[in-house]
Formats: structure tokens, sequence, C-alpha cells
């Protein structure tokens, strides 16, 4: 059986390395014409691997006065400083500003397999960074990475297909979920002004049926809602952290809810914490055991962050609690609350950090259905439809984390030369 050839090179063997420039910002004939001007920030914006749009243009002028280059399609734009390593071909003619730089490919070479292989070196553009206000990898040293790819263009083609394939599932499953998440905000905006009728069909809008509504604090709304404090919803606790100095207060089976903790929430749960406690360490702290069902919310550092715990948890002192009245639904309050979040961040207050209070977060305002019969069950169909999009947007998420992981393998199988390649080195003696 015939052993593949690969080919060791360097990265400035492929094609020519040009660096950006920028015209004057303060010359209005310089800007605003047919040509695009990529900077690391349309890199980063770019769903494909040809650069989507970019933010500016500038005219032929600018470029003439300028130390920035033309450079052809299907050239290979690397982001070089602030930050290093986010990469797109260029579909058509362009010139980048001082924060990237290109590869002008070889006319023999495969733009697209070659946009793919360079993923495999961001690391080490990375770490040949240098720089004391931001990290920049200099042309010179961009020049001289070695990479390895098959010398068979047939086979180059092949793996630009295979991975470009992946790349078009990924970018039709995140076109899904952003689809989803459009659909959910503009369900929180009805259900939250509108709410829910009897038959579970939303409200007729105010303009529609304004006898349904009623004029208050925070606006007009359903007539079988009312303005709430928080405080008047459930009962609201603080946190507290056991002394770190003593082992036995720590390692046990509490979970120990911080900010930090609710920062890596996916959803409206949290299933996870950094730390646990013992029983020891709650009895030596000021914290209060929080019941399955209670709103987590953290009130510094930052203001914000929210989920609801599934077991008995404690929180620390960045983080204060809502233990909801037993006519009231913790996950309709959950959704409820996200349209809150500016209020509580304008109560923060603070030299150090930000921080809302006890007593400033137990009155603020909500809007929602009244504590009858009839506004349990409102609660709960508002949190069951929000739940439902929340359920499909996870599941596409898992999709793509899926398809993510299959593409970096495959990348990492198909960029990586067999254990019995021939290897052309192609870096002897040459002059980069």
């Amino acid at each position: 059986m015939k052993r593949e050839v690969w080919k060791k090179s360097r990265i400035g063997q492929i094609g020519q390395i040009i660096s950006g420039g920028t015209p004057s910002t303060e010359i209005s004939s310089y800007w605003n014409g047919t040509i695009p001007f990529v900077t690391p920030d349309d890199l980063s914006r770019s769903k494909s691997a040809y650069l989507d749009t970019t933010t500016r243009t500038i005219t032929i002028w600018g470029l003439n006065n300028s130390s920035a280059n033309l450079l052809p399609a299907d050239t290979i734009i690397i982001s070089t400083r602030a930050p290093i390593g986010y990469i797109a071909l260029s579909e058509s003619e362009c010139v980048t500003n001082q924060g990237c730089k290109s590869v002008v490919l070889n006319k023999e070479e495969i733009p697209l397999f070659h946009y793919y292989n360079i993923h495999k070196y961001v690391e080490m553009m990375k770490r040949l960074g240098v720089g004391t206000t931001f990290s920049e990898i200099s042309k010179k040293d961009l020049e001289k990475i070695e990479i390895f790819y098959p010398e068979s263009l047939t086979e180059q083609s092949r793996i630009a297909s295979i991975l470009s394939s992946c790349d078009d599932t990924i970018r039709t499953t995140q076109a899904v979920i952003d689809k989803y998440k459009a659909i959910k905000q503009g369900m929180m905006r009805d259900l939250f002004t509108r709410g829910l009728a009897a038959d579970g069909t939303l409200r007729p809008s105010y303009e529609q049926q304004p006898e349904l509504y009623k004029p208050s604090e925070l606006g007009m709304i359903p007539k079988d809602w009312d303005v709430k404090t928080l405080d008047s919803v459930g009962i609201i606790v603080s946190g507290g952290t056991p002394s770190t100095e003593v082992k036995d207060y720590w390692d046990g089976i509490i979970p120990f809810i911080t900010p930090y903790d609710l920062s890596f929430c996916i959803n409206k749960f949290i299933n996870k914490t950094e730390r646990k406690i013992t029983k020891e360490g709650f009895r030596n702290s000021s914290g209060n055991l929080l019941p399955k069902g209670s709103l987590v919310i953290s009130t510094r550092a930052p203001i914000g962050y929210m989920a609801i715990n599934q077991e008995e948890s404690v929180t620390n002192q960045g983080c204060k609690s809502i233990i909801f009245n037993q006519n009231q639904h913790v996950i309709f309050h959950y959704y409820n609350l996200q349209n809150y979040i500016d209020v509580l961040k304008r109560y923060g207050s603070g030299t150090t950090f930000m921080e809302i209070s006890k007593k400033d977060l137990e009155r603020i305002k909500v809007c929602c259905p009244n504590s009858d019969e009839n506004g349990c069950k409102e609660q709960q169909a508002v949190a069951d439809r929000l739940s439902a999009i929340d359920a499909a947007i996870s599941s596409e998420e898992a999709l793509l984390a899926k398809y993510q992981a299959v593409k970096q393998g495959l990348m990492d199988r198909l960029l990586t030369p067999p254990a019995d390649a021939v290897i052309e080195d192609e870096t002897e003696g040459a002059h980069v």
C-alpha cells in the first residue's frame, strides 16, 4: 500500500505574508468607499470560512495614502494582535488594518484547505505573541511557523470539503438556536405584558381590548395582575461564608453557591458548585439554609446572575435568595425577573464594587398574576410556555456542542500526518 506524502513547510513558504495599515481617520475622502476594510473585530464576527462583512470600507485614495495593501480574493487573513487567532478568507479584494496579517497563497495552493490547516497553529501563534500593551505576533515569527499538509491536492480538497460540510451543519444549527432565542424574546415581551387567558392563549393587547387592562405604577397591566414588592411574594435571605481557615467547615455535602457558580449556569437551574460546606460550617456562618426551589440572585460582583437551586443549599454574601410563598411559582418569577435586571443594577451602590442591599431588593416592584387559584394557574402556564422554548434551545445547543466536537475530532485526525506518512521537509535551507 502506497504511503501518503506530507510536506513540512513554513507559513511563509506557502504564500506571501502581508501586513495591514490604516488610512488617516481625519480625512473623510479616504473612507466609505468600495474596498472592504478588515479588522480583528470583523474577523471575530465572521460566521463562515469566508468573511461575511466589514464594518468599514475605504476608497482608492485611502488605499493609496496608507501602508495598507490590496489583497486578492482567497487571501487568508489572520488577526495578529488584540487578540491573536481569528482567521477568515477574503471573498473579494480587500485591505486590512495593522491588527491583521494576511497570507496571499501561492497559485498552486488550495485556500480553503489552508484556512482550516492554519487553525491548528493558533495556539503557537499566541505563544509567539509579545508586547506590553497588547500581545502581537510579528510578520517574521508568523512566517517561520512550521506546518504540515498532504502533498496531494486531491486529498487537500477532500479534507476541506469534509470540514466545510461540518461548518455548514454547525451554522445551520446555530441559526436554529438564534431563531428560537428571538422567538423566546418575543414570547417574554408578550407574556409579561399581556399574560395568558384561561384558555391558554395570549390576552388581546391593550390596543385591541383596553377593558382587559388597568393602569399601575409600572404601566398598563392585565386586570387580574398586581404590582408587588419582592418581599410580598417571598422571604428574602442573605448569605454568609464560614471561616476558610477551619478545615472542618469545608468539603461537606451542602452546596455553597457564589456569584461565580451562577455565572456558569447554562439554564435556569444550578446543578453544581465549586465548593461545599459541612453542617458544622453552616452552623458557624451567617448563611441561611435554602430549601429546594429557591431563587438565588447574585447581588454583587456582578449584580444579576440568577438560578434556581435543586437541593438544599447555602450561599455566600455575594448572593441573596428568595424563598417564595406557597402561592407563587419560582420558575415564573425566574423568567419575570429577567425583565428587571436593569432595575436591580440601578439599586446597586458601593465604592469597591456595586452591591444591592437586602432592604433595596425587598422593595423592588414587579407585576405578576394575583395570588388566587387562577393567578397560580396563569403563573404555571407562563412558566411552562417559556420552559418549553428553553428546552428546545437546550436541545439544539447540545446538538451544536456535539457537531463542534465532531469537527474538532476530524480536524485533529485529518490535519495530522499519518504515523507512516512520508514527510518531505521543505524547511531545510529555506529562507523566509
